[in-house]
């Protein structure tokens, strides 16, 4: 980016908005519709204690966060946002990333934006997104051969405590930069500040919290913080329209061009470990452990606001502007709605996609019934462990499709064969799929349902 500004002189033209961007419908991904929006729910693998976890601070609750979990589920939608559930999750990431023909993956520069990055928000010193979705990321970059100190996370608010004490060291990828703009010299005609790692970047990733605005509808949005990526934030009745105009200017996608350079904005994330109606000086009010990643932050947005935060929270907001979030760069209304009401991949590879029935194997047949009554009885007999029994509470008739164990670290250790005149009452040995006795350790059992998916810690005690 940094040629573009010798060019264009003065910071105004980086924010340019030309006419032939108006309505324009721009490819992210030349791999991966736009459309392409994936989520995943599994707060029994990404929470420790799934949705019966509070919310304190977010300095407390992310000691609550399962990193493991959080990573595996990451690697999860990316596969399926990849559009290839065969891949394994570093050919995934390196189809969603996408680096200039001209440089090499060490020297690629990414800059990373969550929402309230600097800190000292609702009176607290850390970041609103979870750090273990931050370190997901990191890893997946790092793992294509990104060097650690080519990236950059930053807030246009600045930093107002030292970075170390928002992001410690021993929680961090080491070498990460922190920049805000404090910690630079730059120019800034159109707004007070204005990030360089941003606007020097070959690819920026946006990660926002699922809280809401009312001026913007509802919802925070990923395309909000383009505004804390490139320049400051926007309040008022103009607020929506300024920053869905920012998204396609050249401070953003920079200059692609196909095959060469591609846009600098790649990746959309909505971190929904936690959620709150109100924002951003409200503290989250539930705990739905859900995950939205695409690549083009219209659509990651439309359809977090619409599917998890109408549907499934049940929070207040206005469709018709959430809607405008893609109608804004030219998708027709009618042809975007059905996309909206079926979580189920396409043949084109467009919608909104339910990534959940990756965490297991489903069992083959589609014959499942519903339970006779909603408690499930799981017990581990027959092995070198303590036996021990569990008891589970679904929802009345929720059928039953898959049930698996999963380590700590979301590797799927089994999955259980369900007696299907009774499964009510599921029985474990403690082997895995090659028929060997797992360690003793921390466990879930994931439940997965017709309606949902649940999950139990337990532990394998000599």
């Amino acid at each position: 980016m940094t040629g573009l500004l010798a060019a264009g002189t003065v910071v105004n033209d980086v924010f340019s908005h030309p006419k032939e961007f108006s309505n324009r419908i721009f490819e992210i991904n030349p791999k991966i519709n736009n459309l392409r929006v994936v989520y995943i729910e599994a707060p029994g693998i990404m929470l420790k204690n799934g949705t019966g976890t509070t919310f304190e601070t977010f300095s407390a609750s992310t000691a609550k966060v399962n990193t493991g979990g959080v990573k595996y589920c990451m690697d999860t939608v990316a596969i399926l946002l990849a559009n290839q559930p065969g891949m394994d999750s570093r050919k995934a990431w390196e189809t969603i990333f996408q680096k200039p023909s001209n440089k090499e993956w060490r020297d690629v520069l990414v800059a990373i934006k969550p929402n309230c990055a600097a800190g000292n928000t609702d009176g607290q010193l850390v970041p609103h997104a979870s750090i273990a979705i931050i370190n997901a990321v990191c890893d997946a970059l790092t793992g294509l051969g990104v060097t650690a100190s080519n990236i950059t996370i930053y807030d246009t608010n600045g930093f107002s405590v030292n970075p170390q004490t928002l992001y410690p060291a021993s929680a961090m990828l080491s070498g990460i930069k922190f920049v805000g703009p404090t910690l630079r010299n730059y120019p800034a005609q159109l707004w007070s500040s204005l990030s360089p790692a941003a606007l020097e970047a070959d690819i920026i990733i946006n990660i926002a919290s699922c809280k809401g605005h009312a001026e913007l509808g509802g919802a925070t949005l990923t395309l909000k913080n383009h505004l804390g990526t490139v320049g400051g934030h926007v309040t008022g009745d103009q607020a929506v329209q300024k920053i869905l105009e920012i998204h396609n200017s050249e401070a953003v996608l920079g200059k692609p061009i196909p095959g060469s350079v591609p846009p600098k904005q790649q990746l959309a994330i909505v971190d929904c470990l936690w959620a709150a109606e109100n924002g951003p000086l409200a503290a989250p009010d539930k705990a739905p452990g859900i995950l939205v990643m695409g690549t083009s932050c219209p659509a990651v947005d439309c359809f977090t606001a619409i599917k998890v935060r109408l549907e499934k929270l049940k929070y207040k907001g206005d469709r018709p502007t959430f809607l405008s979030y893609l109608t804004h760069y030219g998708y027709d209304a009618a042809a975007v709605e059905p996309l909206l009401k079926n979580p189920n991949p396409d043949a084109l590879g467009r919608g909104w996609l339910d990534a959940s029935w990756m965490l297991g194997t489903p069992i083959k047949g589609s014959n499942c019934s519903p339970l006779k009554n909603t408690v499930v009885t799981f017990s581990i007999t027959g092995s070198g462990f303590k036996p021990q029994t569990q008891t589970i509470t679904l929802k009345q008739g929720e059928m039953v499709k898959s049930v698996s164990i999963i380590d700590l670290k979301g590797r799927v250790i089994r999955v259980l064969t369900l007696n299907e005149s009774d499964k009510n009452n599921i029985a474990w040995d403690a082997r895995n799929t090659n028929g060997n006795m797992v360690i003793p350790g921390a466990y879930l059992l994931k439940i997965s349902g017709s309606k949902a998916v649940k999950a139990v810690r337990f532990t394998l005690i000599r």
